[in-house]
């Protein structure tokens, strides 16, 4: 199979580009964002969360004196692309603006206007295989502005209700000295029954029945988590550099979760940003149809599951 990119009117997210070659499928929004609002297997279930048309998560006279009149900040779902360290409101960007695009083979190329205030650029390639369910994601942002700035990529995906998400922590031995990073979020509940910690993993459930936010982050040297829901495994993969300079208290991965949505959240290194200069941070996407879920609670069936289906 080849990948077949075709601009399409969704009824739903508007003017999209769908990317498919058989095994998977994608719809990138080109009205506002750009969003990755759909991610499946050929045919399967749309793993990424779709938030209601009118869900605002910013907007009011802070927004209107920082960006311009009227701005909102729409939560839309899908994948999308800010900046950490987070910061009230420049993170929350009201990325309403058309999104221009080219095709180039297998991939897509998108550029977004500059942001006001903020005065970053981003631009995002998106190459499918050719014949696998695998994409790969290149998340550029651009100083635009005069001055130098400090600041990490920051890559989100929101994923739907009721899957399990995995995330490997450090196994190094280092002896008397401590071989990895947790970050908790001051509203997190370390005891709360999505959460469950192994040897070598932790995983959490995303649950329709519990609206308090939980929020928690690694210094992932594995470099991977993975996202099991509608019979189909979903794996993003990045780079960690061992000793890098990570946002959050050295964390490049993060996961937060309510009772909406799951979000698995890369990091890029944090870095001083010339103007003109580009920060850019990639993430290696996979999809696999899978017939078990591990029991969370059961570290030995996490490992054979992680063993089985991720290597």
């Amino acid at each position: 199979m080849s990948v077949e990119i075709t601009k399409i009117a969704h009824s739903e997210y508007g003017n999209c580009l769908k990317m498919a070659n058989g095994a998977a499928e994608l719809l990138i929004t080109l009205d506002y964002g750009p969003r990755i609002m759909h991610c499946s297997l050929a045919g399967g279930k749309n793993l990424m969360y779709n938030a209601p048309k009118d869900a605002v998560i910013g907007e009011g006279p802070l927004f209107d004196k920082t960006f311009f009149k009227g701005a909102k900040c729409m939560l839309r779902g899908g994948h999308r692309l800010w900046r950490s360290p987070e910061v009230s409101p420049d993170t929350c960007y009201p990325d309403n603006d058309p999104v221009e695009y080219s095709i180039d083979g297998n991939t897509v190329k998108l550029t977004c206007t500059p942001q006001v205030h903020n005065n970053v650029q981003y631009r995002f390639e998106i190459t499918m295989d050719a014949s696998e369910p695998k994409v790969t994601l290149v998340h550029h942002i651009t100083n635009v502005s005069n001055g130098k700035m400090t600041f990490a990529p920051w890559s989100l995906t929101m994923m739907g209700k009721g899957g399990l998400e995995i995330v490997p922590m450090n196994t190094k031995d280092t002896g008397l000295l401590a071989n990895r990073i947790i970050s908790v979020w001051s509203y997190a509940n370390l005891g709360c029954k999505r959460v469950a910690f192994h040897d070598h993993y932790f995983t959490l459930r995303q649950n329709p029945e519990i609206s308090r936010a939980f929020k928690i982050g690694f210094d992932n040297e594995a470099g991977w988590a993975a996202y099991i829901n509608h019979e189909t495994l979903f794996v993003k993969r990045y780079d960690h550099v061992i000793g890098g300079s990570y946002p959050d208290n050295g964390c490049s991965y993060e996961t937060y979760t309510n009772n909406e949505f799951l979000e698995m959240e890369t990091l890029g290194e944090l870095k001083e940003v010339a103007p003109a200069e580009t920060l850019t941070h990639t993430e290696y996407w996979s999809l696999k149809a899978v017939n078990e879920l591990p029991n969370q609670q059961d570290g030995a069936a996490i490992e054979a599951f992680v063993k089985k289906y991720i290597g």
